[in-house]
């Protein structure tokens, strides 16, 4: 979920498994754990925890906290800074970003 194709470039926000399921994003704005809106009826989220819709069957939604990227972030970038010398860092991370760029499939599976 954190990758930059998932975020920002596939539209539109959803996901579907060789099984039929969807995950559907639902943004919002908030902590890992929150009250918000979804479908017109107020529910109780956790950030990336999979939510059943009201439409039943094969649909989910993915509720996905703004705060909680932005902490993530953050909290990346420290630890990062922190795993030791610069050119280390910097070699470390050219592997990951190189790694990263590949697209992969995915399989996810929902209880």
């Amino acid at each position: 979920m954190y990758r930059c194709g998932s975020v920002h470039e596939f539209e539109p926000k959803l996901l579907a498994n060789s099984e039929g399921q969807s995950l559907w994003w639902a943004c919002y704005r908030g902590g890992r754990h929150a009250r918000v809106v979804i479908e017109g009826q107020e529910a109780e989220v956790t950030h990336l925890t999979p939510l059943p819709s009201a439409l039943g069957g094969s649909f989910f939604w993915l509720p996905v906290s703004t705060v909680c990227l932005i902490d993530d972030l953050v909290a990346s970038i420290d630890c990062f800074a922190q795993s030791g010398p610069e050119a280390d860092r910097v070699a470390a991370w050219n592997r990951a970003a190189q790694d990263l760029g590949a697209i992969v499939w995915f399989e996810f599976k929902i209880p």
